[in-house]
């Protein structure tokens, strides 16, 4: 178990190349490329991306290959159809999607058991294990959701998902039982839904980014003010409770740009370059050297951060020079 940040041996073509990283529960690392081959010790081979997700049972990509940008590639455990075709198995290399819009998406996210695709129009599209108020199904052809909104960031969680309009509001739908929805309720919501009541008084917010894990959520505004729900930790409980409504969270003077939950813990990178991290911390994944629970955000002591993405246990970030670390 590391305590404190690690850096990893990761070639880049390039010092100031653009990587994004996200999480995996298998206890791997995975790296998103804009458009560098990359090399890692890992058994996947060497190819082009533009980026890259996974989830515990599958991974799921979108690369640049033979100039075919947007095109969705999976590979992994397809049981409940993650990877969206009907043939349950392992499947040990990429497979290039055939059930979404062709060379069109520009992001994926991916949970234990769904998944998301958001392509270039704003449009999401849905496949894996689908719940609906009474039932699941196991959905393998991805299916666009129905909805006039246009969106550009999603956020896929265990049988709920969120999704950013290009206005910046904020959209829910699917299993509310933590509150996670930020509806205001526990009921399950079938069709995506803005969140119109916060815990604080302003009157106009236009969300950043968004992240959601088992049971919460985070979320960051343009002007860098930091929201979460669901099941998250205050700083009067050792014990996670329920949060309805999106609550304002304080982070002092930092300005929060980029947002990422764990399970049972969360991370923000501020504009100012700064890591904070909090919640849970059984295997050292706050990075703040002591497996003992914070319960409110706590700077990490790494500088010129740009980007965090958490697991199930671990923790991974890159800075502004290239350098990616792990904890």
């Amino acid at each position: 178990v590391l305590l404190y940040p690690k850096t990893l041996k990761v070639f880049l073509s390039s010092q100031n190349a653009r990587v994004k990283i996200i999480w995996s529960e298998i206890e791997s690392i995975v790296l998103k490329l804009q458009g560098l081959d990359y090399c890692t010790s890992y058994s996947v081979r060497a190819k082009t991306f533009n980026s890259l997700t996974t989830s515990e049972e599958a991974k799921i990509s979108f690369k640049t290959l033979n100039n075919q940008i947007g095109s969705v590639y999976t590979w992994g455990n397809n049981e409940n159809g993650n990877l969206g075709f009907e043939e349950p198995g392992i499947y040990y290399s990429p497979i290039p999607h055939s059930g979404l819009p062709g060379n069109s998406v520009v992001s994926v996210s991916a949970s234990e058991n769904s998944n998301l695709a958001l392509t270039h129009r704003g449009e999401i599209y849905a496949w894996g294990t689908v719940f609906t108020e009474h039932q699941e199904m196991v959905v393998a052809a991805p299916f666009a959701i129905n909805t006039p909104v246009v969106f550009r960031e999603i956020a896929c969680g265990l049988n709920f998902f969120g999704a950013i309009s290009l206005e910046g509001n904020i959209f829910t739908c699917g299993c509310g039982f933590a509150g996670q929805l930020g509806q205001g309720d526990q009921t399950f919501c079938s069709d995506l839904t803005v969140i119109t009541n916060f815990s604080d008084d302003k009157i106009q917010r236009k969300f950043l980014d968004i992240s959601c894990s088992y049971n919460s959520f985070l979320a960051c505004t343009e002007e860098g003010d930091l929201y979460h729900w669901g099941m998250v930790y205050t700083p009067v409980s050792p014990e996670q409770v329920q949060v309805s409504v999106p609550q304002y969270l304080n982070v002092g003077a930092n300005s929060v740009k980029q947002v990422a939950c764990g399970s049972e813990y969360f991370c923000v990178v501020t504009k100012q370059g700064k890591l904070l991290s909090w919640g849970n911390n059984s295997y050292g994944q706050l990075g703040l050297g002591q497996p003992i629970l914070f319960l409110v955000p706590t700077e990490v002591e790494l500088s010129g951060v740009k980007q965090v993405s958490c697991g199930n246990g671990h923790t991974v970030c890159l800075n502004l020079s290239g350098y990616v670390y792990a904890w």
